[in-house]
């Protein structure tokens, strides 16, 4: 998919904004000039929103408005994106052709939205619209959103629409690896076509599901009433399991949010005297998380011993012994096992006399007492068995005297050690408050304020975290609940004969799952490769670590690794923490993830990012440049004016569109030169590229800057 034009109606700040990007496979390049607050970001998320609906907006759209801050209550607005874009198809089911073929399409989304009291809205459903340029007009595409589908992907918005900040993410997180690892695991399983099978995997299951719905007409209530409960197990496990994804989004939105405002915090302490409190800050930090993390794994040790047998045969002692002593007992007086039962077998076998004198002849009245005798004596010895191997138990539990001891001593050393680590957590935790009061001291920063922020959106994370915890521990409990259930089930079709064919056919189910399930773990181990290697060769290219087959730098390798986490490594192959890396490779470290998935999943689309250059020196800066004009089909950048600094003249030979993005709001607090009679705050367009300025855009300064002004009509 290629973007050719996008227009956009009361989106937030963007009150009637048309852009035409550089499709030129020669000057693939679009250039969106803007300062910060001036509606980049907000832009980016109306070209997603137009594409992809409100799952692509913050929390899936929940609490965020669309409209213009400057409306009344009771005022509705529509809310509309309009997208010109062309899609190249290959083998095309959807257009039923075998060979490439360009299609052009206008896509229109639209929606309502009506402002309320205390900050309020109400949104009516989205209205989607497609449709595809004929040469006798414009056709409307049935069934709009399935064809998105098929040109978007799924993972298109969060690779190839991206700030690069949020980018980061690959790289870094604020909630730990696992969720790093979570972010490049998914990006890779959906930008490879892993859904495909995964679908297929869903279908087969689909299929299993309805081959025991089928068998219910022949089986017998037993089997019905366990399948009712397989069902609802099922349903229950599905619905947990869209809870969860719901809950991860908002929470990687939460990370992302929490990253921005470090970003922003860590850019205010790196100016003068701050620099050294933030260092000294960092070091606390990274202590006192390595001791958060003892403790987590102590408490995680002690949670172990108290669900052991230890703890069962200390608490139950008493009870095992009355049982033992019983039992002991019972064998003693020869009640179990029954000693005299094979003696009475032997006396009948051979028809001798019995041991009171009288004859054993087979016939006799007293043959037939005994052998009665022996009969139900023999029903009795299950239940003898079984007592005689409680017996065992009990007496292996009475044996080992240590157990109590042990679970002293070693609970005690635990929890000793917890309380030794908390307190020296505690300790840090005084010391980095005592640093961070020193950093707020220092006047004119709003620290104060991103630190609340910050705390706010943290406590957010906690809550989502505990509520995504207990639903997958929820689902967990009902999946050994299926797997118990569905046993259980499975033992009482192999019993009933009417049953066999759609038993046999359910295991059939069961193995071609099995045989989508390799060929998944197959894929996997093909494809993620490729995807490392070409991580690897694009960001020593950037970061200009590599001179052909000589590494120039202390960087000697990057590589995604089996745990699907992005890792850096040094001389003699010693590993980087990401955090370690300089702002500028952390950047490069992601864009090169982002290139190298693209071009393994041999996917077509723009590039749209939003500030890629953030802390990139002017070598860095240019080689990146060259890197996305290199690798990419399209690529749409959002540049502040400090990023646009020393790559002018690769602008001037690769960017085949400029834009320049101005927050009417500037005038005259940012440096804004007019006013433009503008009533509402608002981004104004305009088609300077980075060497013009114009009446709407002008700064003070650029007059003297030996940019040109462009004339405007």
């Amino acid at each position: 998919m290629i973007l050719n034009k996008v227009k956009i109606e009361n989106f937030r700040i963007l009150r009637d904004v048309e852009i035409e990007f550089s499709s030129d496979n020669k000057k693939p390049l679009t250039i969106l000039r803007a300062q910060n607050e001036s509606g980049k970001t907000t832009m980016l998320r109306a070209l997603q929103w137009g594409l992809f609906g409100k799952y692509a907006l913050p929390k899936s759209g929940r609490n965020y408005r669309l409209y213009h801050l400057d409306l009344n209550v009771g005022d509705e607005i529509k809310v509309s994106v309009e997208l010109d874009f062309t899609h190249v198809w290959s083998e095309s089911p959807l257009l039923k052709t075998t060979a490439k073929k360009e299609s052009s399409y206008v896509l229109k989304r639209s929606v309502f939205e009506k402002v309320m009291k205390n900050d309020d809205f109400e949104r009516k459903e989205e209205s989607v619209e497609l449709l595809e340029v004929t040469p006798n007009g414009y056709s409307p595409v049935a069934n709009p959103v399935d064809r998105l589908k098929s040109i978007l992907g799924s993972n298109l918005k969060d690779l190839f629409f991206t700030d690069g900040d949020d980018a980061l993410r690959f790289i870094e997180s604020a909630d730990g690896n696992s969720a790093r690892r979570g972010h490049v695991k998914k990006a890779i399983k959906d930008m490879l076509s892993f859904e495909v099978i995964k679908d297929s995997i869903e279908h087969v299951k689909i299929i299993e599901r309805s081959l025991r719905q089928e068998s219910t007409s022949i089986t017998s209530g037993d089997a019905q009433k366990m399948l009712a409960v397989l069902d609802k197990l099922e349903d229950s496990m599905e619905d947990r399991q869209v809870a969860i994804d719901d809950l991860v989004d908002q929470k990687d939105e939460t990370d992302r949010d929490i990253r921005k405002i470090e970003i922003r915090i860590d850019d205010i302490l790196e100016k003068g005297d701050k620099e050294e409190l933030k260092k000294r800050k960092d070091a606390l930090k990274r202590n006192e998380d390595q001791i958060d993390n003892n403790i987590k794994n102590r408490y995680t040790e002690l949670s172990k011993f108290y669900y052991g047998d230890i703890i069962g045969g200390v608490l139950c002692k008493e009870k095992i012994d009355i049982t033992y002593n019983f039992l002991v007992d019972l064998k003693n007086k020869g009640v179990f096992p029954k000693a005299s039962l094979p003696f009475l077998k032997e006396l009948l076998a051979n028809e001798d006399d019995c041991i009171c004198g009288r004859p054993l002849k087979k016939g006799t009245k007293h043959y037939t007492k005994i052998e009665k005798m022996i009969k139900e004596e023999a029903e009795n010895d299950e239940l003898g068995d079984r007592i005689t191997q409680l017996r065992g138990i009990s007496k292996d539990y009475l044996m080992q005297k240590t157990k109590k001891i042990i679970f002293d001593n070693e609970s005690e050393e635990l929890i000793t050690n917890i309380i030794e680590q908390k307190t020296n957590q505690e300790d840090l935790q005084v010391e980095i408050k005592k640093v961070s009061n020193e950093i707020d001291s220092i006047p004119d920063s709003n620290l104060k304020e991103l630190r609340k922020q910050s705390k706010d959106l943290t406590e957010t994370r906690t809550s989502l975290n505990k509520q995504i915890s207990r639903l997958r521990f929820e689902q967990d409990e009902d999946k050994k609940d299926y797997r118990y259930t569905k046993t259980q089930y499975d033992a009482i079709l192999k019993k009933e004969d009417r049953t066999k064919k759609i038993l046999s056919k359910i295991n059939a189910a069961q193995d071609i799952a099995n045989v989508l399930k390799d060929t998944y773990a197959l894929v996997e181990n093909e494809e993620v490769p490729k995807v490392s290697e070409n991580l690897n060769n694009l960001f020593l290219t950037i970061i200009k670590a590599t001179d052909g087959d000589k590494n120039l730098g202390l960087i000697q390798k990057a590589e995604v690794n089996r745990d699907y986490d992005i890792e850096v490594f040094g001389p003699k192959n010693r590993k980087y923490d990401n955090k370690d890396l300089n702002g500028a490779s952390r950047r490069a470290l992601t864009l090169s993830f982002v290139m190298s998935l693209a071009k393994v999943s041999e996917f077509v689309a723009p590039n749209v990012i939003d500030t890629p250059f953030g802390m990139m020196d002017e070598i860095v800066k240019e080689s990146c440049l060259q890197t996305l004009i290199k690798e990419c089909h399209q690529v749409i950048l959002f540049l502040t004016r400090a990023e646009i600094n020393d790559i002018e003249d690769l602008l001037d030979k690769n960017a085949g569109s400029f834009h320049t993005i101005t927050n009417s709001a500037h005038y005259p607090s940012k440096n804004l030169v007019h006013d433009n009679n503008s009533q509402d705050k608002i981004s104004l367009i305009c088609k300077c590229s980075h060497r013009e300025y114009c009446n709407l855009c002008e700064l003070k300064g650029d007059s003297s800057s030996g940019m040109k002004k462009r004339a405007t009509k």
